[in-house]
């Protein structure tokens, strides 16, 4: 009889261990699943970082080539002015 209790509060408390271990084992998962969502999340805002980063250098080297066009257009623009009051010029002289 007093084996009988004993085996069966054995199996009990056994039984009790292993429902604890997979309750643990649930909570370690649950935080491993946190700790790799955040490591995963960090990893995503580096690399939207990285590519605001990268957009910002492409535009900014849009912009310089639209100013170096900008510059040689008016570069342009003042030399047709140039010739433009040369000719009016000849013009008066010749009228005169």
């Amino acid at each position: 009889m007093v084996v009988v209790i004993h085996r069966v509060v054995l199996q009990q408390v056994a039984a009790v261990q292993v429902v604890v271990v997979r309750q643990q084992i649930v909570v370690i998962v649950r935080r491993m699943v946190v700790v790799i969502q955040r490591v995963v999340l960090q990893q995503v805002a580096v690399v939207r970082v990285v590519a605001v980063r990268q957009q910002i250098a492409v535009s900014a080297v849009i912009v310089r080539r639209m100013v170096v066009v900008i510059q040689r257009v008016v570069v342009v623009l003042q030399q047709v002015a140039v010739v433009q009051i040369a000719v009016v010029r000849s013009v008066m002289m010749i009228a005169q």
